[in-house]
């Protein structure tokens, strides 16, 4: 049995980070998650404070899907227990690279790839059967969900939230906060902050 650890969030996203963490035989004690109602979830408990793990070194994962409420749960924690109390798990079913670099706290879902020399930063969700190819850099708190397939060559920066089946041409940047829309196919450079989306993805409104 590896480690236990206790996923952040009690939300539906947080059952598809317990089946990853069941799948690598981690031990789960409970979803940590002060705003939540419930005092149970999947059949495990709903912990509502810190404080509760201050005689331990816990070790979490996060599975909140948007990506600035992740960061301010994550926050949280890092003032309290430090970047190494969150790995970065792998389902054993992907398929990753030798070469690639991975920051802390990202969570890997079933039948990703990524490709040789790319790089993932801290606290980003890559879900089920996306595809990341060659020499691809992902920033801080990403979020990219089943099925994105990007080109080689792209560039990713913090807070960037992909759609389902998305399309990425090689050497396209997306800039910091900005969404891309489900099934869309984007092949010029997304701005800061913007929402795009179409076959071929066009600009359709600032988010800020």
């Amino acid at each position: 049995m590896i480690s236990p650890i206790i996923i952040v969030g009690a939300g539906s996203g947080s059952s598809s980070v317990l089946g990853v963490a069941s799948d690598l035989n981690h031990e789960c004690l409970g979803f940590y998650d002060p705003y939540c109602r419930k005092e149970t979830y999947c059949d495990l408990p709903v912990l509502k404070s810190l404080d509760d793990f201050s005689q331990s070194k816990p070790r979490f994962i996060c599975g909140i899907g948007d990506n600035k409420i992740r960061k301010r749960a994550v926050d949280e924690i890092l003032l309290r227990f430090g970047r190494e109390s969150f790995p970065t798990i792998i389902h054993p079913s992907a398929q990753i690279s030798k070469d690639v670099k991975f920051g802390v706290g990202n969570v890997i879902m079933p039948n990703v790839c990524v490709g040789a020399f790319s790089k993932i930063g801290d606290f980003c969700l890559l879900n089920t059967a996306t595809s990341i190819d060659h020499e691809n850099v992902i920033g801080n708190f990403c979020v990219f969900s089943p099925r994105v397939t990007t080109a080689g060559c792209c560039q990713f920066d913090d807070f960037v939230t992909v759609g389902m089946s998305a399309s990425i041409k090689e050497n396209i940047r997306v800039d910091y906060g900005a969404t891309i829309g489900a099934c869309s196919f984007i092949k010029d450079n997304v701005g800061k902050n913007e929402l795009w989306f179409g076959v071929p993805g066009r600009f359709q409104r600032s988010q800020c």
